[in-house]
């Protein structure tokens, strides 16, 4: 923290540009593109579920509506939901306080599968 205070205010675009992105690693802040609209999250699990959430509700909305109800996609888009909202609501409710690693590399597969973007 001490190496932010000597920059001026006055200091380049590029010094800004590193200690912007120095900060967002100190302060796990990051921005995620869902549905053409920036969404900044603290990284917590229970943000990074809502921002999932989020994506999957946008992927519904878009290329969701190209599936039938019956279909394979759709069965499977309704069960990955449903996982999503159990693990928020268990966070939500203090039941659990973190997701395990294996919670989160499967949500970090449903995050890519639906077409989620991380920016920073």
């Amino acid at each position: 923290m001490e190496k932010f205070r000597s920059y001026s205010i006055s200091s380049s675009r590029g010094k800004f540009l590193e200690m912007r992105a120095h900060w967002q690693m100190i302060t796990n802040e990051h921005t995620y593109d869902v549905g053409q609209v920036k969404v900044e999250t603290n990284g917590s699990h229970s943000h990074r579920l809502r921002i999932l959430k989020m994506t999957m509700e946008n992927w519904n909305k878009n290329k969701g509506m190209n599936y039938s109800e019956g279909d394979d996609i759709t069965q499977m888009y309704n069960s990955n939901l449903n996982k999503v909202k159990i693990l928020f609501e268990r966070l939500e409710t203090n039941v659990v306080e973190n997701l395990s690693k294996d919670q989160m590399i499967e949500m970090n597969k449903l995050f890519k599968r639906y077409g989620g973007k991380r920016d920073g």
